[in-house]
């Protein structure tokens, strides 16, 4: 189970109510995750395939909630769960050139399209930025696919910056 501090997250963040997931949440959860699936189905079918929903098992998502090194945290408007971010602590390998630099990485982050625009993804990098803090980090990351221009224009403007480009070659 997870340490006290990162038990339970519960924090108002820009306005808005930030929390740690419980099992209660996984069917909201999972609606909002097909959001982001739909977009990454359409964008890479090369890589995603659409698939009867959930498209994530409640025991693929007990592990998001047991896993001490993984927090997932929901964010909620005056209507209900507007937005999720699925946050791991990142260690580099054991390779002696690699730093030892601990960092949390933003798996997904999902903003409702009805609640865009309206602070839920701040207050979601934020609250991540939080929970690293607690547990000594000093960095998030995350990856975003290219085709997510509206994505990138946001992380741009909350000041993430690029780190690496990652590119693909089609072998015909």
């Amino acid at each position: 189970m997870k340490s006290p501090s990162t038990t339970d997250l519960r924090l108002e963040v820009n306005g808005r109510m930030v929390r740690s997931a419980t099992p209660s949440d996984f069917p909201a959860i999972n609606g909002l995750l097909e959001q982001v699936d739909d977009l990454h189905v359409g964008w890479y079918p090369e890589y995603f395939r659409s698939v009867d929903p959930p498209a994530r098992s409640d025991k693929h998502l007990t592990f998001w909630l047991e896993d001490p090194a993984r927090e997932v945290l929901l964010a909620f408007d005056g209507i209900g769960l507007a937005g999720l971010a699925m946050l791991v602590l990142e260690r580099p390998s054991g390779i002696p050139l690699l730093q030892d630099f601990p960092y949390v990485l933003i798996d997904n982050l999902v903003v409702d399209q009805s609640a865009r625009g309206k602070g839920i993804g701040k207050a979601l990098v934020e609250a991540s930025q939080l929970w690293a803090k607690d547990l000594g980090v000093t960095q998030v990351q995350l990856k975003v696919y290219d085709k997510n221009q509206g994505a990138m224009k946001f992380y741009d403007h909350i000041g993430f910056e690029p780190l690496a480009h990652r590119l693909k070659l089609d072998l015909e």
